[in-house]
Protein backbone atom coordinates (compact mmCIF):
# COMPACT_ATOMS: atom_id res chain seq x y z
CA UNK A 1 0.00 0.00 0.00
CA UNK A 2 3.02 2.28 0.31
CA UNK A 3 3.56 2.25 -2.83
CA UNK A 4 0.04 3.03 -3.85
CA UNK A 5 -0.12 6.20 -1.58
CA UNK A 6 3.54 7.29 -3.14
CA UNK A 7 1.94 7.03 -6.96
CA UNK A 8 -1.48 9.04 -5.50
CA UNK A 9 0.93 11.19 -3.86
CA UNK A 10 2.47 11.69 -7.55
CA UNK A 11 -0.64 12.14 -9.16
CA UNK A 12 -1.55 15.27 -6.34
CA UNK A 13 1.45 16.77 -6.74
CA UNK A 14 1.10 16.90 -10.77
CA UNK A 15 -2.91 18.16 -10.24
CA UNK A 16 -1.54 20.80 -7.90
CA UNK A 17 -3.60 19.39 -5.01
CA UNK A 18 -2.40 17.83 -1.60
CA UNK A 19 -5.77 16.07 -0.85
CA UNK A 20 -6.04 12.04 0.16
CA UNK A 21 -6.31 9.98 -2.15
CA UNK A 22 -9.78 9.26 -2.50
CA UNK A 23 -10.68 12.25 -2.84
CA UNK A 24 -8.49 13.20 -5.50
CA UNK A 25 -10.07 10.40 -7.83
CA UNK A 26 -13.55 11.77 -6.93
CA UNK A 27 -12.72 15.19 -8.20
CA UNK A 28 -10.85 13.63 -11.12
CA UNK A 29 -13.75 11.02 -11.76
CA UNK A 30 -16.11 14.73 -11.38
CA UNK A 31 -13.95 16.74 -13.98
CA UNK A 32 -13.85 13.44 -16.41
CA UNK A 33 -17.50 12.84 -16.37
CA UNK A 34 -18.44 16.09 -18.13
CA UNK A 35 -15.68 15.49 -20.83
CA UNK A 36 -17.12 12.16 -21.29
CA UNK A 37 -20.58 13.44 -21.28
CA UNK A 38 -19.28 16.15 -23.96
CA UNK A 39 -17.76 13.65 -26.48
CA UNK A 40 -20.34 11.38 -26.18
CA UNK A 41 -23.09 13.94 -27.32
CA UNK A 42 -20.62 14.84 -30.12
CA UNK A 43 -20.18 11.44 -31.49
CA UNK A 44 -24.18 10.89 -31.49
CA UNK A 45 -24.54 14.35 -33.22
CA UNK A 46 -21.88 13.12 -35.66
CA UNK A 47 -23.02 9.94 -36.17
CA UNK A 48 -26.87 11.10 -36.86
CA UNK A 49 -25.59 14.04 -38.93
CA UNK A 50 -23.87 11.21 -40.96
CA UNK A 51 -26.77 8.54 -41.19
CA UNK A 52 -29.11 11.72 -42.03
CA UNK A 53 -26.76 12.78 -44.92
CA UNK A 54 -26.72 9.74 -46.06
CA UNK A 55 -30.06 9.14 -46.21
CA UNK A 56 -30.85 11.87 -48.13
CA UNK A 57 -28.07 11.15 -50.55
CA UNK A 58 -29.57 8.00 -50.94
CA UNK A 59 -33.14 9.12 -50.84
CA UNK A 60 -32.10 11.57 -54.22
CA UNK A 61 -30.10 8.74 -55.97
CA UNK A 62 -33.73 6.78 -55.73
CA UNK A 63 -36.00 9.13 -56.94
CA UNK A 64 -33.60 9.94 -59.62
CA UNK A 65 -33.79 6.42 -60.77
CA UNK A 66 -37.35 6.54 -60.19
CA UNK A 67 -37.36 9.45 -62.93
CA UNK A 68 -34.75 7.77 -65.21
CA UNK A 69 -36.73 4.28 -65.29
CA UNK A 70 -40.20 5.54 -65.25
CA UNK A 71 -39.42 7.34 -69.01
CA UNK A 72 -39.04 3.79 -70.87
CA UNK A 73 -41.29 2.08 -68.48
CA UNK A 74 -44.26 4.74 -69.55
CA UNK A 75 -43.00 4.17 -73.86
CA UNK A 76 -42.84 0.94 -73.07
CA UNK A 77 -46.58 0.71 -72.03
CA UNK A 78 -47.54 3.52 -75.21
CA UNK A 79 -45.85 1.13 -77.38
CA UNK A 80 -47.24 -2.25 -76.10
CA UNK A 81 -50.36 -0.36 -76.41
CA UNK A 82 -49.91 0.59 -79.93
CA UNK A 83 -49.48 -3.00 -80.97
CA UNK A 84 -51.82 -4.51 -79.18
CA UNK A 85 -54.27 -1.92 -81.33
CA UNK A 86 -52.58 -3.11 -84.54
CA UNK A 87 -53.37 -6.03 -83.85
CA UNK A 88 -56.61 -5.89 -82.78
CA UNK A 89 -57.69 -3.94 -86.02
CA UNK A 90 -55.74 -6.82 -87.96
CA UNK A 91 -58.11 -9.35 -86.37
CA UNK A 92 -61.04 -7.14 -87.64
CA UNK A 93 -59.83 -6.74 -91.03
CA UNK A 94 -59.24 -10.47 -91.35
CA UNK A 95 -63.02 -10.75 -89.71
CA UNK A 96 -64.19 -8.59 -92.07
CA UNK A 97 -62.66 -9.92 -94.99
CA UNK A 98 -64.26 -13.68 -93.95
CA UNK A 99 -67.47 -12.15 -93.29
CA UNK A 100 -67.44 -10.68 -97.12
CA UNK A 101 -66.48 -13.92 -98.63
CA UNK A 102 -68.87 -16.02 -96.57
CA UNK A 103 -71.75 -14.13 -97.41
CA UNK A 104 -70.47 -13.77 -101.26
CA UNK A 105 -70.77 -17.68 -100.86
CA UNK A 106 -73.97 -17.43 -99.89
CA UNK A 107 -75.13 -15.03 -102.54
CA UNK A 108 -73.41 -17.38 -105.14
CA UNK A 109 -75.17 -20.35 -103.63
CA UNK A 110 -78.97 -18.45 -103.84
CA UNK A 111 -78.59 -17.46 -107.22
CA UNK A 112 -77.17 -21.14 -108.43
CA UNK A 113 -80.15 -22.65 -106.47
CA UNK A 114 -82.63 -19.90 -107.77
CA UNK A 115 -81.47 -19.89 -111.32
CA UNK A 116 -80.81 -23.98 -111.78
CA UNK A 117 -82.51 -24.25 -114.83
CA UNK A 118 -81.20 -20.65 -116.64
CA UNK A 119 -77.63 -21.88 -115.64
CA UNK A 120 -78.11 -25.87 -116.83
CA UNK A 121 -79.20 -23.67 -120.35
CA UNK A 122 -75.95 -21.92 -120.02
CA UNK A 123 -73.55 -24.61 -119.56
CA UNK A 124 -75.37 -26.83 -122.46
CA UNK A 125 -73.07 -27.64 -125.64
Amino acid sequence: MTSNAGAFGAVNGALGESQPPDSTMSSALNRTIPVMDAIKNEFVTASITAAASTLGATTTTVCSQRTYVSIPSDSLTTGVGSLVDAKMNEAAAKLATLQVQQQLGVQALRISHSNTQLILKLLEP
